[in-house]
């Protein structure tokens, strides 16, 4: 992959993480960057530039960043429909992950980023293609549940996690990623190396769905 030759579009509404972005696709070999600072201005520079990748915060005031691909699926940005998004996180929540699944997203980045994980990233965004539905399949999603208050999120989460932690210390059945294979459909919950849960029991694990977990 010639990364020298792909437009990104990165979004995020902390200064501070758009830098570290920044330099980690320099290093990269990705000189043609452009950044928003929020959905609003993202939408605006996918009116006005064709991106060969988007990379976006999830957690974000005003409109989220699955909400904005959410928009991009359905053909409400101008931006084409499959678009690669690759989703930057600073958590795994389940319920997040589970959404981010149904819009069809690329990857996820974890913070902190790197140049090496940026281009893993890229690599396997631009190889597999997207199979990508109708508009009204993506406009029919609830993300509803996405935290309301979007400046409370983060406590949340971690409160969320913690309790989650407690309840699965010496608990039998529950699932890990080592113990995983595409094609299986999970019996307990699916936890990642950080002992947080990140797919329900009963989620069928296709090739695709399995390759994106093990990013997070």
């Amino acid at each position: 992959m010639y990364t020298s030759l792909l437009k990104v579009l990165a979004v995020d509404d902390h200064r501070f993480m758009t830098k570290i972005v920044q330099q980690s696709l320099l290093t990269a070999g990705v000189n043609d960057v452009k950044f928003a600072f929020d959905a609003g201005e993202a939408l605006r520079l996918l009116e006005e530039n064709i991106f060969d990748v988007l990379i976006t915060d999830i957690h974000m005031p005003k409109i989220n960043g699955l909400e904005l691909v959410k928009m991009i699926r359905s053909g409400e940005s101008g931006a084409k429909r499959g678009l690669p998004a690759i989703m930057l996180t600073s958590n795994s929540d389940p319920a997040v992950i589970r959404l981010a699944l149904l819009l069809d997203v690329s990857g996820f980045l974890v913070k902190p980023v790197s140049a090496k994980k940026i281009t893993e990233r890229l690599n396997t965004a631009l190889v597999h293609p997207i199979d990508l539905k109708g508009p009204e399949y993506y406009l029919k999603l609830d993300l509803s549940k996405m935290y309301a208050n979007e400046e409370d999120k983060t406590h949340a989460v971690s409160q969320k996690n913690m309790s989650r932690n407690s309840k699965n210390s010496g608990k039998k059945g529950v699932t890990r990623l080592d113990d995983v294979v595409a094609g299986m459909t999970l019996s307990s919950d699916l936890h990642g190396e950080n002992q947080q849960m990140i797919q329900a029991a009963g989620t069928a694990l296709t090739p695709d769905v399995l390759s994106l977990l093990l990013q997070i």
